[in-house]
């Protein structure tokens, strides 16, 4: 029996695919990159020659995994091999210490460009009782298609996409042993399911492979329509340097680099463009003339990443191309009242690609 996570309403990623002109895939998953638009692909040209040898983890949630899926709609631009190569689901145990148990899924089950909810929400073999933690994803990027030469390795980028909602955040004390998670369930008239990660699962992410650089916008603690990001940004930091501490001993690799990406502005038909619950008019849901777009709550809690991690220093530093990303009111998807998420675009994240290249 299939388990289908319905996710909430800023997140819901039920199909993760990179293949154009299918009927069947959301728009969202959907590559709007092509090899016409070659002046918007130099930007990608320059990040993978800045990344090439080097493994690179994107952190967070589904704003996150269309940034880690518009790099691989530049590679396939570029006919560079993109496609998936493993995925591991975390799972909640009550049974082990760590409070995680981890369940790989064999590269069989993904055809190139292709992630099905059967697969990744929640996982193959789950059953109602798993809560899903998260998912680490892994795709290789290298020129010239399939080849495996000498040359192509050296410049191949390993991109990993660790996706998850929030860090749960009731066990400071230990990051290794958290409280239960609630019970998810999962029926054909409530399909329900959570994405929040304990410290122990994410600090086993940073330190399972040796990543040298990371890039997470701290999921839903910066978008929530009711953020407590001033108060959960402190135990974040702290669970994030531990994790790449751990990262650091367990694989006697250099410390990895930590960069926080902003979060792109939200586009709803208000003074401000952030989504208001029951109160967002659905019709008409999306705005390129938002008056009041910079002091959104997400827009402030991008101000709040950029002053914190200057004040936290440690090596931590961060990214904000949100402000590239306020004309872009038109790229999102009115048809699915979704104002949130963007094209897979050249244009639209052309100002997230300069600056991470630029980096």
């Amino acid at each position: 029996m299939k388990y289908i996570v319905v996710c909430s309403l800023l997140v819901c990623a039920g199909a993760l695919r990179t293949n154009d002109g299918d009927p069947g895939v959301h728009p969202k998953y959907t590559c709007v990159v092509n090899s016409s638009t070659s002046n918007d692909l130099t930007d990608y040209a320059r990040l993978f020659q800045k990344w090439s040898g080097q493994t690179v983890m994107i952190v967070g949630d589904s704003l996150a995994l269309q940034l880690f899926n518009v790099i691989r709609c530049g590679a396939r631009s570029m006919s560079w091999k993109h496609d998936i190569e493993e995925t591991t689901y975390y799972y909640n145990s009550q049974e082990l210490n760590n409070g995680f148990t981890t369940r790989p899924v064999a590269e069989k089950h993904f055809p190139v460009e292709q992630i099905t909810s059967e697969t990744m929400f929640p996982g193959l073999g789950a059953s109602k009782d798993d809560i899903v933690q998260g998912v680490l994803t892994k795709s290789s990027i290298r020129p010239h298609g399939e080849s495996s030469t000498r040359e192509n390795r050296e410049v191949a980028v390993t991109l990993y996409m660790y996706f998850h909602f929030m860090v749960k955040l009731d066990a400071q004390n230990d990051s290794r042993v958290s409280a239960r998670l609630a019970p998810s369930f999962s029926d054909e008239y409530h399909p329900k399911g959570f994405f929040n990660t304990k410290p122990a699962a994410l600090i086993d992410v940073l330190s399972s492979v040796p990543v040298d650089h990371i890039f997470t916008n701290l999921g839903h603690h910066a978008l929530k329509f009711q953020s407590q990001l001033e108060l959960d940004i402190d135990p974040l930091f702290r669970i994030f340097n531990a994790g790449i501490l751990a990262a650091e001993g367990r694989n006697f690799h250099k410390r990895p680099t930590l960069t926080v990406l902003s979060h792109p502005p939200q586009h709803y038909n208000n003074p401000t463009g952030d989504y208001v619950l029951g109160g967002t008019n659905r019709t008409q849901p999306c705005s390129n003339d938002v008056p009041d777009i910079r002091n959104q709550l997400v827009m402030k809690n991008n101000r709040l990443k950029r002053q914190k991690a200057v004040e936290y220093g440690l090596g931590f530093a961060s990214i904000d191309f949100s402000e590239s990303m306020i004309p872009y009111g038109n790229m999102h998807f009115p048809q699915f009242g979704d104002c949130t998420h963007y094209a897979l675009s050249p244009v639209a994240w052309a100002g997230a690609i300069k600056s991470i290249a630029n980096a």
